[in-house]
């Protein structure tokens, strides 16, 4: 092999990671070119779900794991090539991680004149557990022996987190780009090079403040981005961050988890929000009151005059019960400014002139009941009237005015929107309550009508009956939902940064041999009408996910091109003259 090593590093570039694979047992010179970038981003991901879909990490199954520690032994100098490690599997069913965290260390510490060679990242996501890398780089530093078991924290368990809270061997903790932190004391231990922390407190315990340094004020002035993933951590840290008179002067990217409002002068004080290029709001309302009513408005206030260079833009409505029932105090049926996502949809045309990326979802909890207008349905279904679909029309086009959008993501498309509006027209709503009826109106295809036979074989294989077709759609939209990251431990400003995960098995339902990409197809092949409305109404739009279903668009002067990114599905629509 003869070819200059810049045009290796191109060839390389551009390839995959089954390519890169193949490329790396060639010989021992493309290999060399190989290696780097099938190590540089790892993701651990569960041997119980199928990868849909292209990623820009290497994909290592569990099941790989044993033997994926075994090869960097034999060759500690991989170590150095990893730079992101990520695990979408429960750190508990990942036998010997604690070895492999070791190996991290081990090389970090030789390098330390280094600070950010080898690894920069390691995080675990959608996870709570104390389990991060922080609290095993002081488990090794303080045991300096790699066989001893690791310590499971319990969320009571205050003593055994003091142990390692405010750490002395200071030279012992390595430096990284991006922490997690399951303890506010823990700011005392990241490097000057960090420029994202991600903290997410599970106890009381665990929000005692921070000790102020010269050394913390140099990483909080170097801070780039910022998430806090329960409320009661936004509120400690920012309390203390204002009376220290700390602000976080380089901070690009903000993500708060806010239970009420009461944190946010703080928030405004110690963030230059003008300065903020990414911003998620997330929030969980446990319940609606009249004393909301004044105080919501104040939020929208505040981002009108403040997020005036947004770019990026994630709204998360964190409900853990079902907002589409009729008794519930925070029913969406209440509408007003005291419903804080409601007050949010009104007001959504302000970000209008900025954002390019927007992920909305109000409805966190991915169940679509039995819909009727009529209230005497009220004790079997959830009853809803004109007003409520006339709100949940005018909240989605308040959506599709933000045209500059380039990205933009629903979560709870399938059973938050869907089922209420028809997208597809400018005045009169016709709501379509019944949730499954547009797949059966809309294309005759051959492949259509054998992917209906499919979905009533599924009916009776999840014990729903042949012609419970609502049930089987409800649970199909489910596990679509499932392909997306969990906002209580991750970001919407990142839900597209890991590749889609399909479940093979299902608690309650066990294996599952289901091939979702036909279901995908019947979906989209019956609402064209739906995405082609959206493309034209969104002339920048380059990618629509809606929950869990990516789709791309390529646009030439005479026809747009939808696919599938996660599915073979593609379509092509002729534009007017």
């Amino acid at each position: 092999m003869n070819l200059p090593d810049d045009i290796l590093d191109t060839v390389v570039s551009d390839l995959d990671t089954k390519s890169l694979l193949s490329l790396s047992l060639s010989c021992k010179k493309l290999r060399a070119h190989a290696l780097p970038k099938l190590y540089r981003s790892l993701l651990l991901v569960d041997t119980r779900y199928n990868i849909v879909g292209e990623s820009e990490f290497t994909i290592l199954a569990t099941s790989k794991f044993k033997q994926f520690l075994e090869a960097l032994n034999n060759n500690r100098s991989l170590v150095s090539l990893v730079q992101r490690f990520l695990i979408a599997s429960h750190s508990n069913n990942v036998e010997g991680l604690e070895i492999l965290v070791g190996m991290f260390i081990a090389f970090k510490l030789k390098n330390a004149n280094v600070p950010l060679l080898g690894l920069k990242e390691f995080k675990i996501l959608n996870e709570t557990t104390p389990y991060k890398f922080l609290f095993m780089n002081k488990e090794y530093a303080a045991s300096q022996n790699l066989k001893k078991s690791s310590t499971l924290l319990y969320e009571n368990d205050e003593d055994e987190f003091n142990k390692y809270s405010n750490f002395s061997q200071e030279s012992s903790v390595v430096s990284l780009q991006s922490y997690q932190l399951v303890n506010i004391t823990d700011l005392n231990d990241v490097s000057e090079e960090a420029r994202e922390i991600c903290i997410n407190t599970s106890n009381r315990y665990q929000n005692a403040g921070f000790i102020m340094t010269k050394k913390l004020m140099q990483t909080f002035n170097s801070l780039e981005s910022l998430e806090i993933l329960n409320s009661e951590a936004v509120d400690a840290f920012f309390s203390q961050l204002d009376e220290e008179y700390v602000r976080l002067e380089s901070l690009s990217r903000l993500s708060l988890n806010i239970k009420d409002l009461h944190a946010v002068p703080a928030v405004e004080r110690c963030v230059d929000l003008t300065k903020l290029e990414q911003f998620e709001l997330k929030f969980k309302q446990t319940s609606v009151g009249d004393e909301n009513e004044d105080i919501n408005p104040n939020l929208v206030s505040i981002f009108l005059s403040q997020l005036k260079n947004l770019k990026y833009l994630s709204l998360v409505h964190l409900n853990s019960n079902n907002l589409l029932k009729n008794q519930s105090q925070t029913s969406q049926l209440f509408l007003g400014n005291s419903n804080l996502s409601h007050c949010i949809m009104e007001h959504l045309d302000i970000f209008i002139p900025s954002i390019i990326y927007l992920n909305v979802s109000m409805n966190n909890f991915a169940y679509l009941p039995s819909i009727s207008m009529s209230y005497q349905d009220r004790m079997t279904h959830f009853v809803v009237d004109e007003n409520f679909l006339e709100t949940k029309f005018r909240h989605f086009h308040k959506i599709l005015a933000c045209n500059r959008l380039e990205t933009l993501i629903i979560p709870d498309f399938f059973y938050n929107w869907k089922p209420f509006i028809t997208i597809n027209r400018e005045v009169k709503n016709r709501p379509q309550l019944n949730a499954v009826e547009y797949l059966y109106t809309g294309c005759h295809c051959h492949r259509c009508v054998e992917t209906r036979q499919l979905l009533s074989q599924y009916s009776e294989k999840l014990n729903f009956g042949s012609k419970d077709l609502s049930s089987t759609y409800s649970f199909l939209i489910g596990l679509l939902h499932t392909r997306l990251t969990k906002f209580e431990t991750s970001s919407g400003l990142d839900i597209l940064k890991y590749p889609a995960l399909d479940p093979i098995e299902v608690s309650h339902y066990g294996y599952l041999n289901i091939d979702i990409s036909r279901v995908v197809q019947l979906i989209l092949d019956n609402m064209l009408e739906d995405l082609n409305f959206v493309v034209q109404k969104l002339p920048k739009l380059k990618l629509l996910s809606l929950g869990g279903i990516q789709i791309s668009i390529q646009r030439t002067k005479t026809e747009i091109k939808m696919s599938a990114i996660q599915d073979d599905w593609s379509s092509l629509l002729r534009r007017s003259t």
